[in-house]
């Protein structure tokens, strides 16, 4: 028996699953379905480490099966190929999960290093839970778990939500660990001990002359968190001005530095905490 990770290619097309078997034989187990249905039959019997995924398929598209994935419990990373992409289309399958979204035509080496980065960053998560100092075996313990191995491998935004000290940052810890980014920096920034007057230059940085004792360029929190998962814990302490500030940097994926003329791009995992109802906060106008 092979000891190669176990793909799971659902595609309508047989050039396609050529093309892949071609490309991924060395070092994978790839394994063929040819609608949607057989996809998700495949599953139960084959146990994939990763699914490919495409998007448009007659009878069941691939956002169809994706979500019948979600609903059978199916916590199994999940890329999306499609040759039809558009931005509705991948916002949709991230918010069903999917690991990551790539059009077609892809580089070989494209799809070869988004296997291996996910794949890398699936841990046994009782390996996880001791690492990260985590204890604990109770059904609520376990439920948490079941939504982080759900979730980690993709780039959604996660809020969490729990009283002081019941291990929030932790958990947020874990999802960078488990997820496409884990080789990126998990930046967390403590927005309950940040005073009002630092928030804009320890998030955004300032460029040199900034203000009067900016005698020279500080990258901020965004910057260290590019391309890993930047932690907003206790996001409801911060100044709602500054909210919708990181509101729009979030929605554009671009920012400014405090004193900069030039915007910079962003490219994070967002991951909230929160010890109060911040639906409550919401109607309450202070959030």
């Amino acid at each position: 028996m092979s000891s190669s990770p176990t793909i799971l290619a659902i595609d309508d097309e047989q050039a396609a699953h050529k093309a892949l078997s071609r490309l991924l034989e060395s070092e994978f187990s790839v394994h063929p379905a040819y609608s949607g249905a057989e996809g998700l039959k495949k599953v139960d019997f084959i146990a994939p480490d990763l699914i490919l995924l495409d998007m448009r398929m007659p009878e069941m598209s691939g956002l169809a099966v994706l979500k019948k994935l979600r609903e059978n419990d199916k916590n199994i990373p999940v890329i999306i190929l499609t040759a039809y992409g558009n931005v509705n289309s991948a916002v949709q399958a991230i918010k069903l999960g999917a690991a990551d979204y790539i059009e077609k035509p892809f580089g070989d080496g494209k799809l070869r290093q988004a296997l291996k980065t996910i794949l890398k960053g699936k841990q046994d998560i009782g390996e996880l839970s001791s690492q990260l100092g985590i204890v604990g075996k109770s059904p609520q313990i376990q439920k948490v778990w079941q939504l982080v191995e759900k979730y980690g491998s993709t780039d959604l935004p996660i809020l969490l939500r729990g009283e002081t000290g019941t291990g929030k940052e932790l958990f947020a810890r874990a999802l960078h660990r488990i997820s496409k980014r884990h080789q990126g920096s998990f930046v967390p920034i403590d927005c309950s001990a940040l005073p009002e007057s630092l928030v804009e230059s320890e998030i955004f940085g300032y460029e040199k002359g900034a203000f009067t004792d900016a005698d020279r360029s500080k990258p901020g929190r965004l910057e260290w968190a590019n391309g890993g998962t930047l932690l907003l814990d206790e996001i409801g302490n911060l100044p709602l001005r500054y909210q919708v500030k990181l509101l729009r940097v979030f929605q554009e994926q671009r920012y400014i530095p405090l004193g900069g003329r030039k915007s910079k791009s962003l490219d994070v995992r967002l991951v909230s905490a929160s010890n109060t109802d911040l639906r409550k906060a919401t109607q309450h106008g202070s959030f």
